[in-house]
C-alpha cells in the first residue's frame, strides 16, 4: 500500500475499529455460549502457529470475525465484511514492513475475557489490542513524522470509552 491515499484508508480502518470492535467485544462476553468460543480459540491457535504473513492475517481476521459472530447481532457480524480488506491490507503492511509486537497476547486477552464473561474487561482488553494496532502503524509512519494523530486519537477513544463505562456504573 502506497503512502497517500493508502495511509488514510488505514487511519480509516482504525477508527471504525474503535468505534465497532470494543462493544462488540463487550457484547460477545456478555451474550457467549460455551460453543462461540470454539472458533474463537481456533482463530487465534492458528495465529500463535502462524509461520507466513498470510496465514497471520487470515487467522487475524478470522479471530475478529468470529468475535462480531458472538455477539449475536447479525449487522456486527456483516461488518466483518467491511473491516475484513482493511485488516487483512493493515497486518500485510505491519508484518512485512515492521517488527510489530506478538499479537497473540492482547487478542488473548480479549478471549479470556470473552470466556470469563467480563463484558467490560473484553471492550478495555479490545481497546488495548487496538492502542497496539494503531501503535503498530505509528511505527511505520515514524520517519515520515506523522504519527502523533494517530496516537492522539487513540489515546482519546479509550478515555472516552472509560468515561462513558464510568458513567453507566456510577
Amino acid at each position: 500500500m502506497e503512502t497517500g491515499d493508502g495511509t488514510q484508508l488505514l487511519r480509516d480502518l482504525a477508527d471504525i475499529r474503535s468505534i465497532v470492535e470494543p462493544t462488540a467485544a463487550h457484547r460477545a462476553a456478555r451474550y457467549r455460549i460455551a460453543d462461540d468460543l470454539t472458533a474463537l480459540e481456533t482463530a487465534l491457535d492458528a495465529m500463535g502457529q502462524a509461520q507466513i504473513d498470510s496465514a497471520a492475517a487470515e487467522a487475524d481476521a478470522a479471530f475478529h470475525r468470529a468475535l462480531l459472530a458472538v455477539t449475536g447481532n447479525e449487522r456486527l457480524r456483516r461488518m466483518g465484511l467491511l473491516l475484513e480488506p482493511g485488516l487483512r491490507e493493515r497486518d500485510r503492511v505491519v508484518h512485512v514492513h515492521g517488527d510489530a509486537v506478538d499479537p497473540v497476547p492482547s487478542h488473548r486477552a480479549v478471549l479470556d475475557a470473552t470466556r470469563d464473561q467480563g463484558p467490560d474487561r473484553a471492550e478495555f482488553a479490545m481497546l488495548d489490542l487496538l492502542a497496539k494496532a494503531v501503535r503498530d502503524m505509528e511505527d511505520l509512519a515514524r520517519p515520515s513524522g506523522n504519527t502523533a494523530p494517530l496516537k492522539a486519537e487513540a489515546t482519546t477513544r479509550r478515555n472516552r470509552t472509560a468515561r462513558r463505562r464510568h458513567s453507566r456504573t456510577s
